[in-house]
């Protein structure tokens, strides 16, 4: 399998510092996991599913899962890696895009007007 190539944002840096993930980690997350495409990028998610089951004992490989990176391709074609997080169960989050109601009060849609 090729290696991906990707560059990593100072903010996914200093994100994968803090969560223990290595490049390598990131890799294989890119190359194994599932792909969420919305909003302008595409997120990738790592499920016990889309670990290969030759890969599956490896324990390198086992606390991979619940790995997600969030990614954007550039024009040039460049895949940036704006950030990285662990969360087992977060691709149902992942998949829905979230929905705002713009005629309730207090909602993000009327608050940001107010954040400056």
């Amino acid at each position: 399998m090729l290696p991906i190539s990707f560059a990593l944002s100072e903010h996914a840096v200093l994100r994968m510092s803090q969560r223990n993930c290595s490049p390598e980690d990131i890799e294989y997350v890119l190359t194994h996991g599932e792909p969420v495409h919305g909003a302008g990028v595409t997120t990738y998610f790592l499920a016990k599913k889309n670990i290969p089951k030759s890969d599956q004992k490896l324990p390198d490989v086992s606390r991979r899962e619940g790995i997600i990176v969030l990614t954007k391709t550039l024009e040039d074609g460049r895949l940036i890696v704006i950030t990285v997080y662990r969360n087992r169960y977060a691709f149902k989050t992942v998949r829905q895009k979230h929905k705002y109601d713009s005629r309730k009060p207090g909602s993000y849609i009327e608050n940001l007007g107010h954040a400056r």
